[in-house]
C-alpha cells in the first residue's frame, strides 16, 4: 500500500523483463528497460496434469484391474502402477496469473 502506480509499474515490468529496478537512478522510467528481452511472463500458460496413459492408451487418474481371491469367490480391485506414463503439461484454456506476481489486485475489506 502506498505504492504509486508509476513505481508499481516499474515493479511489475521489472518482475515480467528479468531486470532489476533498484540498479542505478532510483528515478528511473520504464523507458530505461525498453532494450531487455522478457525472461518470464507474469502468466501462467500450461500446468502440469495428474493423468497418466495406460498400454492400451486411455487416460485417466487411477488404473484398476479386478482380481479373483485365492478361492475364487470374492473379487478386489488391485490398483495398476506400473505400465504407466505421464500426460505431462497441459495447456490452460484461460492464462491465470502467476502465484508470485508481484502487485496485489484487490483488496478486500
Amino acid at each position: 500500500m502506498g505504492a504509486t502506480a508509476t513505481k508499481m509499474a516499474q515493479k511489475s515490468y521489472s518482475y515480467i523483463t528479468g531486470s532489476d529496478s533498484d540498479s542505478g537512478s532510483s528515478k528511473g522510467t520504464l523507458s530505461k528497460h525498453q532494450g531487455i528481452a522478457v525472461k518470464a511472463t507474469a502468466f501462467v500458460l500450461t500446468r502440469s496434469s495428474s493423468k497418466y496413459f495406460d498400454e492400451d492408451g486411455q487416460l485417466a487418474n487411477e488404473f484398476y484391474c479386478e482380481v479373483r481371491s485365492k478361492s475364487g469367490k470374492k473379487r478386489k480391485l488391485k490398483k495398476i502402477k506400473t505400465g504407466l506414463t505421464p500426460q505431462g503439461e497441459v495447456p490452460l484454456k484461460i492464462a491465470r496469473l502467476h502465484f508470485d506476481y508481484p502487485v496485489v489486485l484487490y483488496e478486500a475489506r
